[in-house]
């Protein structure tokens, strides 16, 4: 799936649910649980972003066994109440079977079922971490440590604080343990489903109090995710700066500690709630070698700016930072709330020879930092290189054509073309799209194809592409041509009656120029001039230096009858008119 933007996470994620419960849950929200105090810091608690989506809707987190594992671990010192009644680690209830619903998938009843199995299968039917669930019943009714005279039944009854006013029963349907657990769970996808039913919505501000009195102040929040929005209707409240200061403790008489206390206790027991949903994130789109230098192509963003960020990039393992902040529609069409000025377009020194490049995007606010991966690239130097792909003798001289790259530098460079001994210098920096194909870092503009005046005969052709910096110069090879002068040449391939007149075909050249030439064409001794420019890419291959268009087919009125029609190639320079031939044609 794509990867979504901040607001789409917060308005199309997990989406979030019921304003009743969270009302019906406040007393035991509003009290402070003696916890211990953990790694977590209650001051990075971030009231936007509780938990990531990603974290907070993965029912796979834990399997039964994993769940029974850490409710044992933690009730490891428990021993149940003076009544019987039982540490969450030994709980067991005979739960009934439900269909599935919009929220869930359908979850089966089971005799005596563990603590563990309501709690992962609820997950699983639900879509919600276990984890959540776990932590849940800890703030809600401390039931993951409580021991002794702290379990009590109605603990049991109102284990999730769901659908339970304040001083009275939870409403008969959402009382009991597994009605707690699976209920509480369906909700946060009701949330998920119908936000607008709801207060407190994802990718927007949102007030929100710290207390239920009202003396006590709010403060907005704009709440990132879908997740964070589902707790904040549980649970109605944030915490204030006193409760923050207060850890797992108590804060003033405006404090309410349910929210921070899910947080803390979520990465005290499981680690960080961010998940990789807010860590930054891009493409290490290639790496090149040029001359002198490494060009690094990519690009990256952090959910949490729509500025551009720096990458650090280390080039055999010594790093320097670079930001990313070049242009790049594509991204912004992928991701258009953060803009397109996330590109990264780095040219970065380098010695000849093959380097490896790692990139890594430096996190911005809540995350960490992502590494792009590493790639490997070669920064080449030494004598040049390319093709001579042709030779051939054309009217006056000597076409020549081709590519040269020298690999220590973008610039053309020089050839120095030799034509029986006798030598020039040559640029080669004609545009060559293909070869800019071929070697990006170099651009396109190295290709060669010049002609050089020569008298008419046979000639020896050399090119040699002149070096810059280190190497030495790189012949590209020798070739044999030879330039044409003269009487034109041809073919009369065909004569052909067709009504109203005969239809003529063929080609003509004259080695004297590369223009088409006029052909003199009689019927019964009565001439007209035709062109044979037409296109004929057969000709053209046969010689290559005068180009395509010297055919002809062309149509010489004539009556009815039997007639006897010539061609001949018009002379352009030295030489004299060729004729192509005659033939014998009956028009109708």
């Amino acid at each position: 799936r794509r990867r979504s933007t901040v607001r789409e996470r917060g308005a199309h994620g997990r989406r979030l649910a019921a304003v009743g419960a969270a009302l019906a849950m406040l007393a035991v929200a509003l009290v402070a649980v003696a916890i211990p105090s953990q790694a977590a810091d209650a001051h990075d608690y971030n009231p936007g972003m509780i938990i990531a989506d990603e974290v907070f809707f993965a029912p796979g987190a834990m399997t039964v066994a994993e769940v029974q594992s850490f409710l044992s671990d933690k009730g490891s010192g428990c021993v149940p109440s003076s009544s019987g009644v039982p540490c969450l680690k030994d709980y067991r209830e005979t739960t009934v079977s439900r269909s599935a619903t919009e929220f869930c998938a359908a979850y089966a009843g089971a005799a005596n079922e563990t603590t563990a199995q309501v709690i992962a299968k609820s997950a699983q039917a639900c879509g919600v971490n276990p984890q959540a669930l776990i932590v849940i019943l800890q703030k809600e009714q401390g039931l993951v440590t409580a021991s002794g005279s702290s379990l009590t039944e109605d603990r049991y009854r109102s284990a999730m604080g769901f659908r339970c006013p304040t001083g009275l029963p939870c409403e008969p349907q959402y009382a009991g343990f597994h009605n707690q657990v699976y209920s509480a769970a369906s909700r946060f996808q009701e949330y998920a489903d119908y936000p607008q039913r709801f207060n407190f919505r994802a990718g927007r501000d949102n007030v929100i109090a710290y207390h239920p009195d009202a003396s006590c102040g709010s403060s907005t929040v704009f709440i990132r995710n879908q997740a964070t929005a589902g707790l904040y209707n549980y649970t109605p409240f944030q915490p204030n700066a006193a409760a923050l200061d207060a850890g797992y403790g108590t804060g003033d008489r405006c404090s309410a500690y349910g929210n921070r206390n899910f947080w803390l206790r979520f990465q005290d027991w499981f680690g960080p709630t961010e998940g990789e949903a807010y860590n930054p994130f891009g493409r290490f789109d290639g790496l090149l070698g040029a001359p002198g230098a490494l060009q690094l192509r990519g690009w990256a963003i952090d959910p949490d700016t729509t500025a551009p960020v720096y990458v650090w990039v280390t080039v055999d393992g010594v790093g320097r930072h670079v930001y990313a902040n070049a242009e790049r529609s594509d991204v912004a069409a992928v991701y258009p709330d953060f803009g397109s000025a996330h590109g990264l377009a780095a040219s970065i020194p380098a010695s000849p020879g093959t380097h490896r490049v790692c990139a890594t995007v430096s996190n911005v606010g809540i995350g960490r930092h992502t590494s792009l991966g590493c790639r490997t690239a070669t920064v080449r130097s030494g004598p040049p290189f390319g093709n001579l792909e042709g030779v051939a003798g054309v009217p006056g001289g000597v076409e020549i054509g081709g590519w040269a790259i020298d690999p220590d530098t973008t610039s053309g460079i020089y050839l120095w073309v030799t034509v029986d001994g006798v030598g020039r210098h040559v640029s080669a920096n004609r545009p060559r799209p293909d070869v800019g194909r071929a070697f990006p870092v170099y651009g396109a503009d190295h290709g060669f194809l010049t002609t050089l005046p020569v008298a008419p005969g046979s000639h020896r052709v050399c090119v040699t592409a002149v070096n810059v910096g280190a190497g030495g110069h790189t012949v590209l090879g020798c070739r044999e041509a030879t330039v044409r002068s003269g009487s034109p040449i041809g073919n009369l391939e065909g004569v052909a009656g067709v009504p109203g007149g005969a239809e003529i075909v063929g080609w003509a050249i004259d080695p004297d120029t590369t223009a088409p030439v006029y052909l003199w064409v009689t019927v019964d001794g009565v001439g007209r001039h035709a062109l044979a420019g037409a296109q004929r890419d057969d000709v053209g291959r046969v010689f290559p230096g005068y180009g395509s268009n010297h055919g002809f087919r062309a149509t010489v009125p004539a009556p009815p009858g039997g007639h006897r029609v010539c061609v001949t190639a018009a002379n352009v320079g030295a030489g004299g008119h060729t004729p192509l031939g005659c033939r014998d044609v009956a028009t109708s």
